[in-house]
């Protein structure tokens, strides 16, 4: 997803108005831009196996490095520049460990890898895929059913302070025609999202083709839609709870849910990113922020292998018709969108490549995230590295500012990665300034099995870190290590504890969940810090 937030240069540029792209987690909307900025804590010991809890400095060494980060945190004697940012309160969330409680109690096993993993206010709802959960085949009735086929491809969790309850939602499973009276085929979820206007409701989004939406977990019966083919990607407006879906015949159908009741009853809008004859999905879309808030941004992508060509539009979804195309026709999975006071303009972004050059290029963007302030760019891709660019001078220069490692290159296992699925932004500790959180692939293989005569199935461990993007990438603290589970990362959610939630929501590809939460045992040591 693309967040749009407005940013304001010098006036001495030429370029007034600088409407920024951000590609970050759906339960952050444009209207909530501030709030998405969290502060969690520093780091996890322990694993979901074994956990184990430090709760003093284990050696000389870490004392040492905890006395100079004290000193660093100290205010220079004698200085009265304001800082640039925020800080954060000294000692507040320092050396705080998280406690992994245990998945048995919070999660049922999911179908398969986790999808999307969203919090709101002490809920968290969690998508995930299936084995055989893909869409039916219209010219094939007779399809078998897969042997591990099973529910769990929603759910959520709750937990209002007193009591937590764990939820299997069964809004996208079919009753399959065969012998046995109770065979239901469970379809995955692609993509899930809260209403930024009611957060007790939410929608998700499957491959039985439909679109369902939720109250409180209660399925509302009136609360759904079908559509041609299966919809990906569900983004609501944060202004009017618009509800924007996209699907893989590249059409984006718009809903009004203000009453969703009765939404049914009324036809959404209908936008077309690319010509009936082509054969695009919609790649991205992004709800504008600012003087563009009402507007709807749409990039496409082509379904074939080798097809680079692609379609980036404007949409205006009260009145139903395309605002504007960007006049540019090749595929772009992350897009700076900027405008200027005669014209608006789309600029491909290829990290570390100028647009001239046309080698073929080693990391697919997967995600993209701008800093509070604008100004910094982090570009998470497929490779494990995460790049981070200072936008100011991204016209000059196409080398980033900082060049992180997930893990060193002669590590990394080859051949198809998931790499990095998400960078997002949060809050520094003890005035350190920024700092990016980003799930991928430490590289480090769990297991190996043989498929078949050239076929081996590789198990790799994930990884969650942090990167301070003030600190050197040859910095041997950078990239500490918050969280490990059994299996690569699928998706991970970083919460505000000040709204109920969890500071660190994991999803593994082998369908498993990791809550953590702060560890009781140090709160006394937190405390005595703080003071």
């Amino acid at each position: 997803m693309i967040n749009w937030k407005s940013h304001t240069r010098d006036s001495g540029d030429p370029f007034q108005v600088l409407p920024v792209a951000r590609m970050s987690h759906l339960s952050h909307s444009s209207a909530a831009h501030e709030s998405s900025i969290h502060t969690i804590p520093k780091i996890v010991y322990g694993s979901a196996v074994e956990p184990q809890y430090i709760t003093s400095p284990p050696s000389w060494k870490v004392r040492k490095d905890f006395i100079w980060a004290r000193i660093q945190a100290r205010p220079k004697y004698g200085s009265f520049i304001l800082p640039r940012r925020k800080q954060s309160h000294p000692g507040v969330n320092m050396f705080v460990t998280l406690d992994l409680a245990p998945v048995s109690s919070l999660f049922q096993m999911s179908g398969g890898a986790i999808n999307k993993i969203i919090q709101n206010h002490g809920c968290i709802a969690v998508s995930s895929a299936t084995p055989g959960g893909q869409p039916d085949d219209p010219a094939n009735t007779a399809q078998p059913q897969d042997l591990y086929n099973r529910e769990g491809t929603l759910q959520i969790w709750q937990d209002d302070g007193k009591n937590q309850s764990s939820t299997i939602l069964h809004g996208h499973c079919v009753l399959e025609e065969s012998h046995e009276p109770t065979c239901y085929k469970c379809f995955t979820v692609n993509d899930i999202s809260f209403d930024p206007n009611q957060s007790n409701l939410m929608a998700s989004a499957g491959n039985d083709g439909y679109v369902q939406l939720w109250e409180d977990g209660r399925k509302l019966d009136n609360g759904h839609y079908e559509y041609p083919m299966a919809p990906h990607d569900v983004v609501y407006r944060a202004k009017d709870s618009l509800l924007a879906v996209t699907c893989r015949d590249g059409s984006i159908y718009v809903h009004h849910t203000q009453s969703p009741s009765y939404w049914p009853l009324r036809d959404p809008v209908h936008l077309c990113v690319a010509p009936p004859d082509v054969q695009h999905s919609v790649g991205a879309i992004a709800w504008g922020g600012g003087a563009s808030a009402d507007s709807l941004f749409a990039s496409s992508e082509a379904q074939h292998m080798g097809d680079y060509s692609g379609f980036h539009l404007a949409f205006d979804p009260d009145q139903g018709r395309c605002a504007y195309e960007f006049n540019i026709k090749e595929s772009a999975r992350l897009a700076l969108f900027t405008t200027t006071c005669d014209r608006n303009a789309l600029d491909n972004f290829y990290p570390s490549l100028s647009p001239s050059q046309s080698e073929p290029r080693e990391g697919e963007v997967t995600t993209a995230s701008f800093s509070p302030d604008g100004l910094l760019l982090a570009v998470a891709r497929s490779d494990d590295e995460l790049h981070v660019y200072d936008s100011r001078f991204m016209g000059r220069s196409s080398e980033p500012m900082r060049r992180f490692l997930h893990w060193d290159d002669d590590c990394c296992t080859g051949g198809d990665r998931w790499g990095i699925v998400d960078a997002i932004w949060v809050d520094g500790w003890c005035g350190r300034g920024l700092g990016v959180v980003t799930g991928g692939t430490d590289g480090e293989v769990l297991s190996c099995y043989r498929l078949c005569a050239h076929l081996f199935s590789i198990c790799t461990q994930g990884c969650i870190r942090f990167w301070d993007v003030c600190r050197s990438a040859d910095d041997i603290r950078n990239g500490e290590v918050i969280a490990r589970p059994n299996s690569d990362i699928g998706h991970f959610s970083v919460g505000d504890p000040h709204n109920g939630e969890k500071p660190l929501v994991v999803g593994d590809n082998g369908g498993r969940v990791y809550v953590y939460d702060h560890a009781t045992a140090c709160n006394s040591f937190s405390s005595m810090v703080s003071n």
